[in-house]
């Protein structure tokens, strides 16, 4: 429900345990889910998606090798200016820096990249909401560029408050030209 608020109604991405807590009930609040054959497939379907239509979509990968998978996508996205936001569902907090099964630290690594705007991790499930409203805000403010939320797949489980996040203004102009080259190519 706390992805619907900003504007977005579209989450792509390929399924893993620890996001399985993230997609019922983003689909129980009417968003479509998009699962191509891999996260970086998805990540490049999500930015297809923002390019084409100017509409907000989010990347959600699983932990580990996924988190891996989605450099492309992302870099590919800063180059471009296109404001994608992905959600990386980490290891559980308790796991965290003690070499966990599929620990990656996917924020350490990206902060350091000029291509994203923001790469930020939850640390309490109470801030999830106000997190995900500066991703997207910043993602969707010129220069347009690429964000990433990093949350612990035990913070996803916790109960949120989610009433007080307001939509973000995610309209961004479609260039009609290109949007009908593209529409003549398929």
């Amino acid at each position: 429900p706390c992805l619907k608020r900003p504007g977005s109604d579209f989450v792509f991405g390929h399924p893993g345990q620890s996001t399985i807590s993230l997609i019922r009930p983003a689909r129980h609040a009417g968003l479509r889910y998009i699962q191509p054959a891999d996260e970086r497939s998805a990540g490049f379907a999500a930015t297809g998606f923002i390019e084409a239509t100017g509409r907000p979509a989010v990347l959600c990968v699983s932990k580990g090798p996924a988190t891996t998978n989605i450099l492309t996508p992302i870099v590919s996205a800063g180059r471009d200016g296109i404001p994608l936001v992905t959600i990386s569902c980490n290891v559980a907090t308790h796991g965290e820096s003690k070499n966990s099964f599929q620990e990656f630290d996917i924020v350490e690594l990206l902060q350091r990249s000029a291509h994203l705007k923001l790469a930020v991790r939850a640390r309490d499930a109470q801030a999830i909401p106000a997190l995900l409203r500066e991703s997207f805000r910043s993602a969707w403010t010129e220069p347009f560029g690429p964000t990433l939320l990093d949350v612990p797949c035990d913070l996803l489980r916790a109960k949120l408050d989610h009433d007080d996040v307001p939509a973000v203004d995610t309209r961004r102009p479609v260039d009609a030209v290109a949007f009908d080259r593209v529409a003549v190519a398929v």
